[in-house]
């Protein structure tokens, strides 16, 4: 919920386009937390996947402090033995309570890859900035939700320590193309919707295509709040046949001005849609922004790296939270 005194913003549309310190069935569960359990099983199921040798299980040490600090006072997450014969993992309950799932998974996976496997860290990048390997020192977000399309490279490449060819989404995008832009008029197709429903509450949230305010064309959006909001209010545009191959990326400009909006209460998303492989919000992406500050219109941007399946719609979000 977010303490908005009459705030408002407008919105033109202009184009589509922790630090880690770290260096036969056996039983796992009586040497490893409960909590990390499902992470470490994980892993051990997907290096039987590849064709490594077998790893043994029954070596494996992994616990839980209150809070990690090396002797200068610096914390840290947790530490996986690399230079040491056995197989021992601490963790940081402190860090742990503070990682989403994809967080954990990488963690646990990270080091392991120091414990089990005996990796040290590669801080290499692809020319994108991407992390080389699931082994550099800082790979939170190597892959999460809307990119797990991601994840196998990064595991095939933890297992095997091997220079696999760059997977395509690793590369620089060329060739910018316009597939959608929108100056804004009267008859615009974007669509106003409260709390999920295509019907504004009046008593909260008000919206309408304005002249007063614009940074092109005649008209902009505009959503106001009159009272703290219980639920997002959002305008909403489809784009239908975007023409997008996979490997390819999308990215959604806009310009908004803002006026008194406290805190990041104001959101843009994108979504990709795949009726046809009943793959529906599989590709998506959203940011939440903060006042810009500004007098005047404020360009924002998000987008979706890659597409790894063909899309049907474009989905564009502009919200107040």
């Amino acid at each position: 919920m977010k303490n908005i005194n009459q705030a408002k913003y407008y919105m033109a549309v202009l184009a589509v386009f922790f630090l880690f310190s770290c260096s036969d069935e056996e039983n796992l569960g009586p040497k490893i937390d409960p909590q990390a359990l499902e992470y470490v099983e994980s892993f051990y199921a997907e290096a039987e996947t590849r064709s490594i040798p077998p790893l043994d299980k029954s070596k494996l040490t992994l616990e839980f402090f209150d809070k990690l600090v090396t002797e200068d006072g610096t914390e840290y997450h947790g530490r996986g033995s690399v230079d040491r014969p056995e197989q021992y993992v601490e963790i940081s309950q402190e860090s742990w309570d503070s990682f989403n799932e994809y967080q954990r998974e990488i963690f646990i996976y990270h080091e392991l890859g120091h414990a089990v496997l005996k990796r040290r860290h590669l801080d290499l990048k692809f020319d994108t900035g991407s992390p080389f390997s699931l082994m550099h020192s800082n790979p939170f977000n190597i892959y999460k939700e809307e990119t797990l399309y991601k994840k196998k490279y990064y595991l095939d490449e933890l297992f095997t320590a091997k220079r696999n060819p760059a997977p395509d989404w690793s590369a620089e995008k060329e060739n910018e193309r316009l597939i959608f832009t929108d100056s804004i008029s009267e008859n615009t197709q974007w669509t106003l919707y409260s709390a999920g429903k295509n019907i504004p509450d009046p008593d909260a949230i008000l919206g309408e295509i304005t002249s007063f305010e614009k940074a092109s064309g005649n008209h902009s959006l505009m959503l106001r709040s009159l009272q703290l909001l219980q639920a997002d209010h959002y305008w909403r545009l489809e784009i239908p046949n975007p023409d997008i191959t996979p490997g390819n990326g999308v990215e959604f400009r806009v310009k908004i001005k803002d006026e008194n909006v406290n805190g990041n209460a104001f959101r843009i998303a994108i979504r990709g849609d795949n009726l046809s492989k009943e793959e529906l919000r599989k590709f998506h992406n959203s940011k939440d922004l903060f006042p810009s500050f500004s007098e005047g219109f404020f360009e924002y941007n998000v987008q979706f790296d890659h597409f790894y399946s063909d899309v049907d719609t474009i989905v564009l979000f502009l919200y107040m939270q």
